[in-house]
């Protein structure tokens, strides 16, 4: 009835369409103002994704080069900061995104905060049955926007 890669939520707001496909970090926010909408998985599974962490640039040139052990801490202290159980529960329960700490544990299992949280992490079982979304090849990549051009020439999104 209606495609859109940028309007799909607003399309399922005004009413236009009962259903939407859209990723987690569209649609979960929406669901805070809009009580009468929910998301759901697919019993088969879904495609996961993250976000990749990255490093600061002063790190490639810590690994180029010897470095003093005080230039090298520091980054792995930030590093590791984000991975300490009460950072990653806070910025799971303030971002649209979920910890990897968690991906795997239970409800009754998780931090209290993030028990209330609802559809942001997935059951053991839907992790089990879905798959993880790795980044395309330069090939792939390729074939992917050559094939979208023949689709869609005049706009990437309509």
């Amino acid at each position: 009835k209606f495609y859109s890669s940028t309007h799909h939520l607003q399309a399922l707001v005004t009413e236009g369409v009962s259903l939407a496909a859209g990723w987690s970090t569209d649609i979960l926010p929406l669901l805070r103002r809009y009580r009468n909408l929910r998301a759901v998985a697919p019993a088969s599974g879904t495609l996961l994704s993250a976000d990749v962490w990255v490093k600061p640039k002063i790190a490639e040139l810590a690994s180029e080069v010897a470095q003093p052990q005080d230039l090298k801490a520091p980054l792995a202290d930030w590093l590791s900061f984000f991975w300490e159980p009460q950072v990653a529960t806070q910025l799971t329960v303030t971002n649209p995104g979920a910890s990897p700490l968690y991906s795997h544990l239970e409800n009754p299992q998780l931090p209290e905060p993030l028990k209330t949280v609802s559809n942001l992490l997935p059951t053991a079982e839907t992790y089990d049955q879905s798959e993880f979304l790795n980044p395309l090849s330069p090939a792939t990549q390729a074939q992917a926007l050559a094939l979208w051009s023949k689709v869609s020439p005049a706009a990437p999104d309509r």
